[in-house]
């Protein structure tokens, strides 16, 4: 038994929330739902996981692949092209963040809760502005994880 507590949440979706809102925009609106319990987990100290468990999707895929999440949590994903011959110039996380180093610190990690043929397995995304972080190598092996660089 990890030597480490957490307090997650598993939340799920259905098909007329994402046409309304989108997918990034439907998972921002998640994070900003659950802002208060991340919190009470800050103040004690506790990493804090929020679980997104995708019910619309037999494969599991849609609304929760991981261009989803980085979008929803670290902004669209904003390319700047020359226009004498079209190469990328700069890349950066750019409008609707849902995490920076003054917003939504309390989340330790968002991840995904799917099915594989071994059984449910769970995939984080690190947020690299928490307060309070997982100890990663501490994590079973059903938990797997990304660990974010931000350019």
């Amino acid at each position: 038994m990890p030597s480490w507590q957490y307090y997650s949440l598993i939340t799920s979706f259905s098909i007329s929330q994402l046409n309304r809102y989108g997918v990034p925009r439907f998972l921002r609106g998640k994070i900003k739902e659950k802002r208060q319990q991340a919190k009470v987990a800050l103040e004690k100290r506790s990493p804090f996981i929020l679980l997104i468990y995708n019910n619309l999707d037999p494969r599991q895929a849609f609304g929760t692949e991981r261009h989803d999440f980085i979008d929803a949590m670290y902004g669209t994903l904003t390319v700047v092209l020359n226009p004498k011959n079209s190469t990328i110039t700069e890349s950066y996380h750019g409008r609707n963040q849902s995490l920076r180093e003054d917003k939504n610190t309390s989340f330790s990690a968002i991840g995904r809760i799917y099915q594989t043929k071994e059984g449910p397995a769970i995939l984080l995304y690190e947020n690299v502005f928490a307060e309070c972080r997982l100890n990663y190598s501490s994590l079973p092996d059903c938990i797997g994880h990304e660990r974010i660089k931000l350019t």
